[in-house]
């Protein structure tokens, strides 16, 4: 399943995710086949950032959703807006999901965050775009319509704690919707917390850590509050302690599969490496080399 946090602040949009990337084989089976890999992709000409969680490959169908990622990023400078390069990416999925036949959350589930900036009053306001096929927050059914993409911004900085369903959702774009997120990040000094993948096993333990941080850089007591490397940290620290419980606690087994040896686990579903890496309202992404945050 894996699991994405993706954190927004003043300071900069910050993404973790653990490294298990799972596919599907020719039974429909599946599979536990990476855990060093990075899921997250950078869009440098909407200062972007994204990553996914769910299915990364379906080679029946010659599908790679990290693949599928890295081309929409190379061709995003052909689209007017972020939010147009959103909506065309949730088109694309839509079909080519739709041709793989398959109907169920385990195999066919995939949700994205592209996380980026749109100019507003001539400001640099970041915007967190949910692209998924998902029906619910469980994860349990597929949307019959495809893929959705919402904005979620607004929603969480002003309306936390509450569920609200993407076709109930007003039209976060809309110019007075964009204004009140930039007074709520950078006058109000909010900061956005964002998570996805194995909620249930993620939620309660990356919660406290980010919620009690969050309280602490609210309370003004933060050692670096405006610090990118301070959002980075964050961000892959969640998931790496959930990755490390994960791996303490949660029985995995080791099984020869295609001629190599690859950890193959109905149980586990956080793990491998932390990768995290976070872009400023300026364009400068953070680390610039490797991604990688723990080994």
């Amino acid at each position: 399943m894996t699991v994405i946090t993706t954190i927004i602040s003043r300071a900069c949009i910050a993404y973790a995710s653990d490294s298990f990337l799972t596919s599907v084989d020719e039974e429909r089976i599946v599979h536990v086949v990476e855990t060093k890999q990075t899921k997250i992709v950078r869009v440098p000409v909407w200062k972007g950032l994204l990553s996914y969680w769910g299915l990364s490959r379906y080679p029946l169908h010659n599908w790679s959703t990290l693949d599928f990622l890295m081309e929409c990023a190379n061709a995003a400078h052909s689209f007017a807006s972020p939010a147009a390069f959103a909506d065309q990416m949730r088109e694309t999925l839509t079909t080519k999901f739709q041709s793989f036949g398959v109907d169920s959350p385990e195999i066919g589930g995939l949700g994205i965050h592209f996380a980026a900036y749109e100019y507003v009053d001539g400001f640099a306001v970041p915007e967190l775009f949910l692209i998924s096929n998902f029906e619910d927050i469980k994860y349990s059914r597929l949307s019959p319509g495809g893929f959705h993409c919402t904005r979620e911004t607004y929603h969480l900085l002003n309306e936390p704690g509450s569920i609200v369903e993407p076709e109930a959702k007003p039209h976060h774009a809309d110019i007075d919707f964009r204004r009140l997120v930039y007074r709520r990040i950078f006058h109000d000094n909010k900061m956005q917390v964002y998570n996805n993948g194995d909620t249930l096993m993620f939620n309660p333990v990356a919660g406290a850590i980010l919620d009690s941080t969050k309280e602490i850089r609210e309370r003004g007591d933060l050692k670096d509050p405006d610090s990118v490397t301070e959002m980075l940290n964050l961000a892959g620290t969640a998931v790496s302690v959930v990755s490390m419980l994960q791996m303490k606690f949660v029985k995995s087994e080791r099984q020869r599969r295609r001629n190599r040896e690859a950890e193959i686990t109905g149980k586990r579903r956080i793990g491998g490496a932390t990768h995290a890496v976070a872009v400023a309202p300026n364009g400068l992404y953070v680390p610039q080399g490797s991604d990688t945050y723990t080994k």
